[in-house]
C-alpha cells in the first residue's frame, strides 16, 4: 500500500503546501464546508503527492473533474514518492494506482469514517 499517500497523520510530501492551503490534513479538507475547492487548490497548487490526495477527495465528492483529472495524471507519466512499510523515498508511477483512488480503495482502507458517508 502507499501508506506514504494515505496515512494517519499527514505524510511529510504534504507539508510542503502548507503555505498555499492552510495547515491542513485530509479530514479537516474532507470536514470542511468547502471541501471541493480545497480539493481543486490541493490539485492546482500541490505535488503529484498531493495531487493523490485531491483526486480521493474528488472522486469522495463525487466531483465532474474527477475522472478528468485522474486521465490527466496518467497520461503525465507522473511518478510519486511513496512508502511501503518502513521503506521511504521509493517512487512509482501515479498510473498504476490511479484505479485504486477511483474504486475508493484507499478511502475506505485509510479513511473508513468518510467512505461509510460515501
Amino acid at each position: 500500500m502507499l501508506a506514504a499517500l494515505l496515512g494517519q497523520s499527514v505524510p511529510y510530501h504534504f507539508s510542503r503546501f502548507r503555505s498555499a492551503l492552510l495547515p491542513l490534513c485530509f479530514r479537516d479538507l474532507a470536514g470542511a464546508p468547502n471541501k471541493t475547492a480545497l480539493f481543486h487548490a490541493l490539485w492546482e497548487k500541490g505535488n503529484n503527492q498531493a495531487k493523490c490526495y485531491a483526486l480521493i477527495g474528488l472522486y469522495w465528492v463525487k466531483d465532474p473533474d474527477a475522472d478528468r483529472l485522474a486521465q490527466q495524471m496518467i497520461l503525465s507519466h507522473a511518478s510519486v514518492a511513496t512508502m511501503r512499510g518502513c521503506i521511504v523515498g521509493t517512487h512509482e508511477q501515479a498510473a498504476s494506482f490511479v484505479d485504486m483512488i477511483k474504486s475508493g480503495e484507499y478511502l475506505k482502507y485509510y479513511f473508513p469514517e468518510l467512505a461509510a458517508s460515501r
